[in-house]
């Protein structure tokens, strides 16, 4: 596979991870959750300056509102779009049908408890890690309890984070990571749960433009410095991590 040869291609001194760096018609499909007025939404904020409401998922589409910020928004779908912060293409379909907006402009309402785990997940008596793909929420789960719980930003529309049981395979706690169109030094505090590079680690860049919570990476699941400190602790190899939406 590509991303194999990839990987052979890069010196081992040189302690680069491709994090989730593939495509295919196996990734490709869209960020669905259901429809409008389902619990199954997104749930965010307007950042400032404030957000338009476009006919499609471009900037040069029409403009059929503008949000104020602190105006509370719920997004069914993510989906590619117009780039325009650098490496930021995804674009949030608001439920209510009124059209997208871009994901700079938005950032996840904060919430007082984590979301509901799958009832296949409080099988594991031991840690485990649930990823929610609707709220964009990681929570770290020993047994029935939740531990803690934390906003991610998962895979983009085209990269998104494989679904399913995996468990964590390896960790660093620090790496330099690479994949297309990027290169970051020194990313700390990896988890790697996907022998294609996917990993929970911390993002500590871009922070101002795209929130934590909102997609954006290539497969891998970014959260803050402490929260990934804090499961990179928690989560030893061996640890499940049920990625779902």
């Amino acid at each position: 596979m590509l991303r194999r040869q990839l990987l052979r291609a890069i010196p081992a001194a040189s302690a680069v991870a491709l994090c989730a760096w593939s495509a295919g018609s196996a990734r490709a499909y869209a960020h669905e959750l259901d429809a409008p007025g389902s619990a199954l939404v997104w749930r965010g904020i307007v950042k400032n300056p404030g957000a338009r409401i476009h006919a499609r998922p471009s900037t040069s589409a029409e403009v059929h509102a503008e949000l104020p910020p602190g105006d509370p928004v719920e997004i069914d779908q993510w989906v590619a779009g117009t780039q325009v912060y650098p490496t930021l293409i995804s674009w949030g379909h608001l439920a209510d049908g009124r059209g997208y907006v871009y994901g700079s402009t938005v950032r996840p309402r904060p919430a007082d408890t984590p979301p509901a785990p799958p009832a296949d997940g409080l099988t594991w008596t031991s840690n485990w890690i649930d990823v929610n793909l609707t709220a964009n929420v990681i929570t770290a789960y020993e047994g029935p309890v939740a531990r803690g719980f934390f906003p991610t930003s998962p895979g983009r529309p085209g990269w998104e984070t494989t679904r399913g049981k995996h468990v964590v395979q390896s960790q660093m706690a620090v790496q330099d990571m690479a994949g297309p169109g990027y290169y970051v030094h020194g990313v700390q505090w990896i988890s790697y749960f996907l022998s294609d590079g996917e990993a929970i680690h911390a993002r500590t860049w871009d922070l101002d433009a795209i929130s934590l919570g909102v997609p954006s990476s290539h497969g891998c699941l970014g959260v803050g410095l402490d929260a990934a400190a804090f499961l990179y602790k928690f989560a030893a190899p061996g640890t499940p991590v049920y990625v779902h939406d």
